[in-house]
């Protein structure tokens, strides 16, 4: 049930409930079995959304491989990533869930990269949202509007990963 339910893409705390089980493929009262609430289903998804990354990066080698796999990530999951970050500003809840996963992303680019390790935590968490947040512009088309073409805004990430993931 949780992979069905967290393999969505589109999926906000704003959305019907039942919509959610018939398009996960269950009846709402069996969902409930699963799930507390919408906010336990939108943790569940995050969850899976970070795992999915987590994947993807593990199969990029160059900073080229890695940027691309993170904007594409981004870009696949944009809607998400909206509702994500309105719920992080609104839901306490959500924005402990969230802070989770981002210490578990930091240790994780710590094991990948010497030079990212070295960083004081302070800067190790400003790069994980430097790097965040210029993916989720990329993802919803801020940076184009600002004249940073899609190839440009690649370059942007590449750079990044160069600087501190290797």
């Amino acid at each position: 049930m949780r992979r069905r339910v967290s393999s969505s893409r589109n999926t906000a705390i704003g959305t019907n409930t039942n919509a959610i089980a018939k398009r996960a493929g269950y009846a709402p009262q069996t969902f409930y079995r699963h799930f507390l609430d919408k906010r336990a289903i939108f943790i569940a998804i995050y969850e899976r959304w970070a795992q999915e990354e987590e994947r993807a990066l593990a199969g990029a080698v160059s900073p080229t491989d890695i940027a691309g796999a993170l904007i594409a990530h981004h870009k696949r999951h944009r809607v998400f990533r909206r509702s994500l970050r309105m719920l992080t500003a609104e839901d306490d809840e959500v924005g402990c869930a969230r802070a989770r996963v981002r210490l578990a992303q930091i240790a994780a680019m710590r094991t990948r990269s010497e030079a990212f390790s070295s960083f004081d935590v302070v800067d190790q968490v400003a790069t994980l949202l430097t790097i965040e947040r210029i993916c989720d512009a990329a993802a919803d088309g801020e940076l184009e509007r600002l004249g940073v073409d899609e190839i440009e805004a690649n370059a942007l990430v590449v750079r990044m990963a160069i600087i501190y993931l290797t």
